[in-house]
């Protein structure tokens, strides 16, 4: 899960399992980019980055 920190952040499909929920929460709330999202990667956006612990966290 340290790879969605990256700069390139990390495939959806490395996810233990798919947590599309907790995905488009992420989205809607501005922690992860959508467009990213919708290309199969997960990427954060810069109020994602502050928030990163909590963005890893619902994702696992």
């Amino acid at each position: 899960m340290l790879r969605v920190r990256l700069a390139d952040g990390m495939p959806i499909a490395d996810l233990p399992e798919p947590r599309t929920a907790a995905i488009a929460t992420l989205v809607a709330d501005g922690i992860l980019d959508g467009r990213a999202a919708i290309g199969g990667r997960l990427l954060l956006t810069l109020r994602g980055r502050l928030l990163a612990d909590a963005a890893v966290r619902q994702l696992t």
